[in-house]
């Protein structure tokens, strides 16, 4: 680290006390504190002077007082007790204002009519903590301050949302949250559309001011890009509405990721791992393998890694839709290979077992608005896959399948 290229320089009043005095190292605070003397001059009239600056509402109480907080703010002698960054001190000025005291108290005034007006005291009294803990972070962490001004958008304000994750993430590219928050918001209605996709690749391979990507940066926190590849892997592999091939093969790049990085407990690791062979087989297999021909254990694999997914899951997913999303996927990863499972030693009577064990269990999932069209899904798809199973063994039996008799239904 660097200890001996400060020198003493600048003029007494406008320079930090660490350029004039020896005393530290200058750094992006040190400019900080200049800025913000330059400032004091330029509001008050009057040059500042090393322990002789006052607050600059006691020369001119119209000044604003959010704006005298962030001028003491930034000449403090201490660095530590500065801004310590210059997009802090940047984010400050542009939102002065809710510094200023009056805005904190109107804050406060708006909490109490709120108390008085609502019998749910309990639910004010949690509000109200609320909005003094934001205002704490206005004050202290620009970073949550994006972050929650992007979650309290609704969903009509996309546009104002995308931009807050966006300013989050540039702040600080590392951290975990407003890219977990953005994955939730944009998978909350049960789809990860393709527009949502582009959304989240504008900001996730967005460049930063040292012309790296923010994916590249987040990389260096291995924790928090394992959750949110786990993250990403779910919204591809359940939601996703491009084709199917894609939404498996992106989705085991991601699950792919938090297998190589170790870092989540050993649930969510084994589902990635099932996951991430269930991708592959979109490519060994093919989306559809009508002729039964390709390599035996990988039916092998596919079967097993099916039927374990289709056993004990509810309790892991925690999620109707997700649930019905993954007994939709078993049964067509049942109907696409069906030739292959008969000629590689899984019998109808086991397949057919498998899907009515699956009906049966999606059956036990109340019908809701956000579920109704998945269960019409998973009964179709059930159907569907019990009819090839029939086609495909009546053909077994009777001495071989023929491609040209074997239709198959894809999405």
């Amino acid at each position: 680290a660097k200890s001996s290229d400060t020198v003493c320089l600048g003029t007494p009043g406008y320079a930090a006390p660490e350029q004039w005095g020896g005393n530290g190292q200058t750094d992006s605070r040190t400019d900080i504190y200049c800025l913000c003397t330059t400032l004091y001059h330029l509001v008050t009239g009057v040059e500042p002077r090393p322990s002789e600056m006052r607050p600059i509402r006691q020369i001119n109480p119209n000044l604003s007082s959010g704006l005298e907080d962030i001028i003491l703010r930034c000449t403090m002698l201490n660095p530590q007790d500065r801004y310590q960054s210059c997009e802090e001190v940047y984010y400050a000025l542009e939102h002065y204002e809710e510094l200023e005291h009056s805005y904190r108290r109107m804050l406060k005034n708006r909490v109490r009519l709120l108390g008085v007006m609502s019998g749910l005291c309990v639910l004010m009294a949690s509000g109200a903590v609320y909005g003094f803990v934001m205002e704490s972070k206005t004050r202290n962490s620009s970073y949550d301050v994006y972050l929650a001004q992007a979650e309290e958008y609704s969903s009509a304000d996309q546009e104002k949302k995308l931009e807050g994750y966006r300013n989050a993430v540039n702040l600080n590219p590392s951290d975990e949250r407003a890219y977990l928050s953005l994955i939730s918001y944009l998978t909350s209605d049960g789809v990860y559309s393709t527009e949502d996709d582009i959304a989240m690749s504008s900001i996730l391979y967005g460049t930063t001011s040292e012309n790296t990507t923010n994916e590249s940066v987040f990389k260096t926190n291995p924790k928090g890009y394992s959750e949110f590849s786990f993250e990403m892997g779910n919204a591809y592999f359940f939601y996703y509405d491009g084709s199917i091939k894609t939404a498996k093969t992106e989705a085991k790049k991601w699950f792919d990721h938090v297998l190589e990085l170790g870092q989540e407990e050993e649930r969510k690791t084994k589902r990635a791992e099932i996951y991430s062979r269930i991708g592959g087989y979109y490519e060994t297999l093919g989306t559809v393998d009508i002729t039964g021909e390709k390599d035996a254990s990988t039916y092998a694999e596919l079967w097993e890694d099916l039927t374990l997914l289709g056993d004990n899951q509810g309790s892991d997913l925690g999620n109707d839709v997700t649930l019905l999303t993954l007994y939709s996927e078993i049964l067509y990863q049942i109907d696409s290979n069906a030739v292959g499972l008969l000629k590689n030693g899984i019998s109808a009577e086991v397949l057919e077992e498998e899907i009515d064990s699956l009906l049966s269990k999606a059956a036990l999932v109340e019908s809701r608005e956000n579920t109704e069209a998945l269960l019409a899904k998973v009964e179709e798809r059930g159907a569907i896959a019990k009819r090839t199973i029939d086609t495909a063994s009546a053909y077994q039996n009777a001495g071989g399948i023929s491609e040209a008799d074997t239709v198959k239904s894809e999405e």
